[in-house]
């Protein structure tokens, strides 16, 4: 492991600082090249920090470059999802021939302004997908990765836009060597998080503090009891069984709704009325069509709401849906069935599914949407017949 990376991996304020200001530049041009919106740069280019340092500290990296390919990931994704993109919206947003042919004007150095305004005669879907390819240095399959989009689908999709290979790395070469880091952010809040994660008392102050919490944990261990492992049984007509492991920690409110709902019977013969495979299975409404809930609304348990949640929307992830408002979220949850870390922060994710995942693949397969959001027809919705709730 690369010796920057060991100490910030140990939370050393000078290397954590190194690290920032050595991708700052490049992550807030990307921000500001992908969102196209000045407004919104700065508040973006926190929340991929944000994302950043989390990742940084719970996954595996080792080398700068490894960093360096965190933060453009990261800015993807969270610029991705702040303009309310994904992979279904993708499908029909290919550009018309009369695009192909007009960014086409290859000369040997163009100007970095001349790339942004022929990537202009775009619609906003592909333009987000050639921007990131172009500026990103990511190969198709990293691209890929970032976008949670299939590989060779997304390789079609840009070759579409060039007329060869030759052109498609020309253009890419003429935006990485000419879009320098021409905005600095103003980063006084993000070096404020820095200085509070890596903040370290003197040594004789934690020697003091050794013996209160010492008391505080004693006094704890006595006067209040572990809170209860929840487990959720989600039995699906015609299917079986799908475990699921809820985390009350990271999201109490949520927890506890869910767990008062399926006690009280109410998720008991409603469906799963949204499913998209290759991404997730939704359900929980009493209307059978995305509009219901149950009499209570509550808190949204994520960063983007003020509330540290650490769980990622991987498959396997079990979280609630929402409307636009934050505070909205009700009865509706959904079932992660491939990666969609870009939801992360975004929506309250409560539990991981512990088996069951067969079932979640059998359903998402099966399906036959009516449309891109994944609508399906009453009579075809899987029933849950039942929701149990055991402890441990």
């Amino acid at each position: 492991m690369e010796k920057m990376i060991q100490d910030a991996k140990n939370k050393k304020r000078e290397a954590v600082l190194a690290l920032y200001e050595q991708t700052k530049g490049k992550v807030y041009f990307f921000c500001d090249f992908l969102l196209e919106d000045k407004t919104k740069t700065d508040f973006v280019f926190e929340e991929v920090y944000d994302e950043i340092w989390k990742i940084f500290f719970q996954k595996n990296i080792q080398t700068i470059q490894e960093f360096n390919d965190l933060c453009l990931k990261s800015t993807i994704r969270i610029c991705e999802n702040k303009l309310s993109l994904n992979a279904q919206k993708w499908k029909d947003a290919k550009p018309s021939v009369e695009e192909t042919i007009e960014i086409l004007d290859m000369k040997e150095d163009i100007p970095f302004e001349q790339i942004n305004e022929k990537l202009n005669t775009f619609n906003l879907e592909t333009r987000f997908i050639i921007k990131s390819y172009l500026y990103s240095d990511f190969s198709i399959r990293q691209l890929a990765d970032a976008l949670s989009f299939d590989e060779l689908v997304l390789e079609d999709y840009i070759q579409y836009c060039f007329q060869s290979n030759k052109d498609m790395k020309h253009y890419k070469y003429n935006c990485l060597k000419q879009s320098k880091d021409p905005y600095q952010p103003v980063d006084a809040k993000c070096k404020d998080k820095i200085e509070a994660f890596t903040h370290k008392e003197p040594s004789k102050k934690k020697w003091l503090l050794i013996p209160i919490l010492l008391v505080v944990l004693v006094c704890g261990y006595l006067l209040f009891k572990p809170a209860p492992t929840y487990f959720a049984d989600i039995k699906i007509k015609d299917y079986g069984t799908i475990v699921v492991q809820l985390d009350s920690e990271q999201a109490p409110e949520t927890v506890e709704n869910f767990v008062d709902l399926a006690e009280s019977g109410f998720y008991d013969g409603l469906t799963f009325h949204r499913i998209i495979d290759g991404f997730m299975m939704q359900g929980g409404d009493p209307n059978g069509n995305g509009t219901g809930g149950s009499d209570k609304t509550i808190k949204g348990e994520f960063s983007a709401n003020g509330v540290d949640n650490e769980l990622s929307h991987t498959r396997g992830t079990i979280s609630m849906a929402r409307s636009s408002a934050y505070d909205s979220a009700s009865s509706q949850f959904f079932i992660v069935q491939s990666d969609s870390t870009f939801l992360d922060g975004q929506y309250a994710a409560f539990g991981t599914v512990l088996s069951g995942m067969d079932i979640v693949d059998e359903i998402c397969e099966q399906a036959q949407p009516t449309d891109d959001n994944g609508t399906i027809e009453a009579s075809e919705q899987p029933v849950i017949e039942s929701i149990t709730i055991r402890t441990e």
